[in-house]
């Protein structure tokens, strides 16, 4: 399996998907002090979610000997 495509694919549809909410929630009404802890809350989804697919890379790719 090829996780490094299924991984890359699946980070850029996440990435824009980020910057698109980004985007409406900065448009928004909201207060400033709300619009930044949403914009926290969606980039810090986004680095956990990279840092699950390195993982889930690196456990594939790598077989112990």
């Amino acid at each position: 399996m090829d996780t490094v495509l299924i991984g890359g694919i699946g980070f850029l549809i996440l990435a824009g998907i980020s910057f698109l909410l980004i985007r409406i929630i900065d448009n928004s009404s909201m207060n400033s002090k709300n619009k930044r802890l949403f914009n926290y809350v969606i980039l810090g989804f986004l680095v956990l979610v990279t840092i699950a697919i390195f993982k889930w890379h690196s456990s594939t790719y790598l077989i112990p000997n």
